[in-house]
This record gives C-alpha cells, structure tokens and sequence, in this order.
C-alpha cells in the first residue's frame, strides 16, 4: 500500500516567482464553484447547489490556509521580507 502524504507547506509553488498567480487561478476556481453553486440553487437543484457552496467555501479555507503557509515559507527562506 502507497503512502500518499502531501504537505502544502512543501510545495514548489510556494518559492515559485509568479506563486500568487498560482494562489489567484485557485481563488478563481473557488469563486466558480461558488457561483455555479449559486446558480444551481437558483435554477436547478438546491441540494446540490448548497454542496457546491459548502465545497467552494472549504476550498477557499484551505486555498488561504495554503497563501499563509506559502508566505511564511517564503519569509523563512529570505524571499520575501
């Protein structure tokens, strides 16, 4: 059986030059999710519209979880001041 353990901590993103841009597509994904969420409980399917609200919003939590992480990173490694 396979170990599967990812830490966002270690990230190569995180010391990439353009690693905001990185944070910003996963934002947007999570405001698309939120949205089609949204849509889905005005439209189609509350249900399932309010599971895509929940997940974007977990997403979110974690994608800024992730942005602190990756900063504090970049601090650590004299990066960013």
């Amino acid at each position: 059986m396979v170990k599967f353990e990812y830490r966002h901590e270690d990230s190569a993103g995180a010391l990439a030059r353009n690693w905001w841009r990185v944070l910003l597509v996963d934002g947007l994904v999570a405001v698309v999710v939120l949205a089609l969420g949204v849509l889905s409980i005005i439209k189609w399917n509350e249900i399932v519209g309010w599971v895509l609200v929940l997940l974007a919003v977990a997403y979110a939590m974690a994608l800024i979880g992730r942005a602190r992480a990756w900063k504090a990173r970049r601090v650590e490694e004299g990066i960013d001041g």
